[in-house]
């Protein structure tokens, strides 16, 4: 028995040595990243090399949503794709995993003209083909617009080949994403438990303080009517001897009095009941709180306060965003100025019935980047582990609470304002 040998010449066998070195060359770079980004500019630089069209679109296939998402996609920008699957030849071709070629789209009635409107594109002819896994399952899909010649046999044997090694880069490439997205949600998860941590921690040592303010109460009650039971038992020429020393002792548990008094508003649980405020007297005893702090720190603050009308508020919700603002302009101001400073100011706009309180500070301001954020729960512009990052967040709220709202100016070396407005 004889066998023919089918004659081969040199240039169709040298094209075809040639086809398998650029089919190895493709894969190598297809499997050289798992960005997917950097992945779709190779896909279309692979493809529009080998096969002359005017536009690569790659999908891929979500089969819990029954749609097609495309990863590649030339002239649209970021505008992402969506096709229902057996909607549109892309859709067929996902559905039934045939290779279609179309010569006039408009003349089949498969074709989806949405994507044209929407792309502001004409699409003529259109060759698509399916994209396999490991698995042999349909995982995306490869479609070819408007050729600048006709589509070759050879052609479509290198578009199936690459195919498979476009699906298994993709699947790669959408698992490494996966991996990433996970790993960045757990280390979020962290930061949050940590942050969790902490606020418990900061609510255990508000009751203890709480507790210690207590304890300090009743002694300071017991000095001040001691006091007043000694001047009463002596006599008239020792009482004037001794009521300088007197005066100073009864000055200093006043004002003690006053501060433990001021500190338990913030370290109880706060009353929800509203009443009229003086927003002046509530942010003057607010401060009464950081005197020691800002005098240690060489902070000078002016107070600019007039009067002006009441608002209906929660009195101890009010001073707590006072706190929050100060403590965020003396952290502002400390160790960034030779002179820092904080000032108070406020108005009222008697056409709107709304009050307006400013916290202003001389620091370094906040960098432009963080504007957008300020207010967002956990960001913060402090070194790590410095801050929860919710003070901000839950300023905003108390003061949205009241009907009002919470805003900030920044500039860089000349510092920050924080405002408040409120309705009178």
């Amino acid at each position: 028995m004889s066998l023919e040998r089918k004659e081969v010449s040199p240039q169709t066998l040298q094209e075809y040595v040639g086809r398998l070195q650029r089919m190895l060359e493709a894969a190598k770079c297809l499997c050289s990243t798992l960005d997917l980004a950097e992945l779709t500019e190779i896909i279309l630089q692979i493809i529009r090399r080998e096969v002359p069209v005017d536009r690569v679109t790659a999908f891929t296939v979500d089969r819990e949503a029954r749609i097609l998402r495309s990863v590649v996609a030339q002239g649209v920008g970021d505008f992402v794709i969506r096709i229902p699957i057996g909607v549109g030849i892309a859709g067929t071709v996902a559905q039934t995993g045939e290779v279609l070629d179309v010569p006039d789209a408009y003349a089949d009635r498969r074709f989806y003209p949405a994507v044209d409107s929407v792309t502001d594109y004409r699409t003529r002819d259109i060759f698509c083909l399916p994209i396999f896994s490991r698995e042999r399952e349909i995982v995306g899909v490869l479609e070819l617009l408007n050729r600048s010649r006709p589509i070759s046999d050879d052609d479509k044997t290198f578009l199936r080949d690459i195919s498979t090694h476009i699906g298994l880069a993709l699947e790669l490439a959408w698992a490494h994403r996966g991996c990433i997205e996970r790993q960045k949600l757990e280390e979020e998860l962290k930061g949050v438990r940590e942050r969790l941590v902490e606020l418990d921690r900061l609510q255990l040592m508000g009751e203890l303080i709480g507790g210690v303010m207590h304890e300090l109460h009743n002694p300071l009650a017991i000095v001040l009517g001691n006091v007043e039971l000694l001047k009463l038992q002596l006599d008239p020429d020792v009482r004037t001897r001794m009521s300088p020393y007197i005066e100073k002792i009864e000055a200093a548990a006043d004002r003690s009095a006053a501060t433990v008094r001021t500190f338990l508003n913030f370290v109880e649980a706060p009353r929800r009941e509203r009443r009229p405020v003086d927003l002046v007297d509530a942010l003057r005893q607010t401060r009464a709180l950081r005197n020691y702090h800002e005098a240690n720190a060489g902070i000078q603050v002016n107070d600019a306060l007039q009067k002006i009308p009441a608002v209906m508020a929660n009195p101890e919700e009010i001073q707590q965003v006072f706190l929050i603002i100060l403590k965020n302009a003396e952290e502002a101001v400390i160790g960034h100025q030779s002179h820092p400073r904080i000032t108070l100011q406020c108005s009222y706009d008697s056409a709107s019935e709304r009050v307006h309180i400013d916290i202003m500070d001389n620091g370094r301001g906040i960098p432009p980047e963080a504007h957008p954020r300020i207010f967002e729960p956990f960001f913060t512009t402090k070194p790590k582990g410095t801050s929860t990052g919710m003070s901000l967040t839950i300023a905003r709220k108390i003061v949205e609470d009241h009907g009002g709202k919470i805003w900030m100016e920044t500039k860089k070396d000349v510092g920050t304002t924080l405002s408040i407005e409120l309705p009178a």
